[in-house]
């Protein structure tokens, strides 16, 4: 038997994945797929909770989308939390997951880069986080390398859906409320917005993959990058919103561009943060990668069409 087993399914990419799994024809449909929603079905951090769930489930595959991503939370009181969760969880889960030899496929971010390269980061060096959410993210990184498991880390940026609190979620349900106001969005913080349920697709494909034997070893245990094509500033990603918006229904928001001084946050965002997707394309040819522009077109269009 085999078994996936989900961990944070009550996320944004948890949400998608089990989506993904119930709306796609694939052969991974007729395998058992379990979600752990929240601490309640597994807490990663508590050892005899995911000793007790990897003894019952016995998983072939653990994607691992549980994580503390306050990112400026984790910048004041909130690092021990983020620390529990991305750093001693995942070291956790490795261990099971060698003891179990389970594939565990791992979500990282973009914020392991420092945002001072003016051209796609590769998967290899250049990791200087700027704040302490993605220090931990690293540092989970690196539990996971060292554990001895199997396993793909993807990193990713700007991941967004119509799940969870993200940018957006955020710009476009202020131009659904149709109520003037003017935004101010960021034109000097750069990389690509990721569709979520696109990427869930993406990942349960690698599982049908792995799970069928199509996926050379020589592949496994490496960092990749998992983004839509493309780059785009917040202003610009915040307009395509609204244009695409606009062919369904008239928009009083005027966005404006400003630069990120404008916003005074606890945590460093980096400047730029571009992935090199170049390797998941080539070493993954069953996964098509689209430009952001139509992801984001579909995912606006799926949703208006759901709340008609």
């Amino acid at each position: 038997m085999y078994n996936i087993l989900i961990t944070g399914g009550n996320g944004q990419l948890g949400k998608c994945l089990k989506d993904a799994y119930h709306n796609y024809d694939l052969d991974i449909n007729e395998i058992p797929f379990f979600h752990s929603k929240n601490k309640n079905d597994l807490d990663i951090s508590n050892e005899e909770n995911v000793k007790t769930v990897f003894e019952k489930i016995k998983p072939k595959i653990v994607i691992n989308c549980a994580a503390y991503t306050n990112v400026d939370l984790a910048e004041t009181n909130g690092y021990e939390d983020a620390c529990k969760i991305n750093i001693n969880g995942v070291e956790l889960l490795s261990k099971y997951c060698k003891m179990y030899n389970s594939l565990l496929i791992h979500i990282s971010t973009d914020y392991v880069y420092d945002g001072r390269l003016n051209f796609p980061y590769c998967t290899v060096g250049w990791c200087v986080p700027q704040n302490n959410y993605g220090k931990t993210k690293l540092y989970g990184d690196d539990k996971i390398m060292l554990s001895g498991c199997k396993y793909l880390i993807f990193r990713v940026s700007w991941l967004y859906s119509e799940y969870g609190n993200n940018f957006f979620n955020k710009i476009l349900s202020k131009l659904l409320l149709n109520e003037f106001e003017i935004l101010n969005s960021t034109i000097d913080e750069i990389s690509c917005p990721t569709n979520a349920k696109k990427f869930a697709f993406s990942l349960l494909k690698i599982c049908e993959n792995y799970i069928n034997n199509q996926i050379d070893e020589k592949k496994l245990n490496r960092i990749y990058h998992y983004t839509d094509l493309g780059l785009c500033s917040r202003y610009d990603f915040a307009k395509a919103i609204q244009d695409i918006v606009k062919e369904y229904i008239d928009s009083n928001i005027v966005i404006t561009p400003c630069s990120k001084e404008k916003f005074r946050t606890p945590a460093k965002r980096p400047r730029y943060s571009v992935l090199d997707v170049s390797e998941t394309i080539e070493n993954f040819p069953f996964i098509t990668f689209n430009y952001w522009r139509d992801n984001l077109k579909n995912e606006i269009k799926n949703i208006i069409k759901n709340n008609e």
